[in-house]
């Protein structure tokens, strides 16, 4: 029982590898425009990913 419910937790806080390449690929668009941006300001000294992004917390029902 204890197995089944770590494997079930799993298939819900893990994404797959088709639901992490959209993220991904979101995240980095989502980056260039915020960098490009950023770019132009002087107070900007560099951009960075954070959040759930960043940590790998997010699960795959929030995409």
């Amino acid at each position: 029982m204890k197995n089944d419910v770590i494997k079930k937790s799993k298939q819900i806080a893990i994404p797959n590898n088709t639901q992490r390449k959209k993220v991904d690929k979101i995240a980095n668009q989502v980056f260039s425009l915020v960098n490009k941006e950023a770019e132009k300001q002087k107070s900007v000294v560099s951009v960075h990913f954070g959040g759930s992004y960043a940590k790998e917390t997010w699960t795959p029902e929030k995409i």
